[in-house]
């Protein structure tokens, strides 16, 4: 016999997956800049790469999103598995 899923597993699932998904693009984003590369006078500046503040703090947003929607996602699967069968119906005497 097939298992029925609840509604609230479903959504569950997908908010894992959504959430899973959107954790590994955070943790891949970009925060580092380019910088110099300018000429003063007699003196050349290198470029560089430097780390931005601003992105990483942008970088920890996106994570803290996606552990967010990972959770919602655990719980409703979580509570959704919890739902038991219906009772049986009572059988008079």
């Amino acid at each position: 016999m097939a298992r029925k899923y609840s509604g609230m597993q479903v959504s569950g699932a997908v908010l894992i997956v959504i959430g899973l998904i959107w954790l590994l693009l955070a943790a891949n984003m970009k925060v580092t800049v380019t910088a110099g590369g300018q000429t003063f006078g007699k003196f050349h500046v290198p470029t560089s790469r430097v780390v931005n503040v601003g992105l990483m703090d942008d970088r920890r947003n996106q994570l803290m999103l996606g552990g967010l929607i990972t959770l919602a996602g655990v719980i409703l699967l979580g509570f959704g598995s919890l739902r038991g069968s219906p009772a049986a119906p009572a059988v008079p005497p």
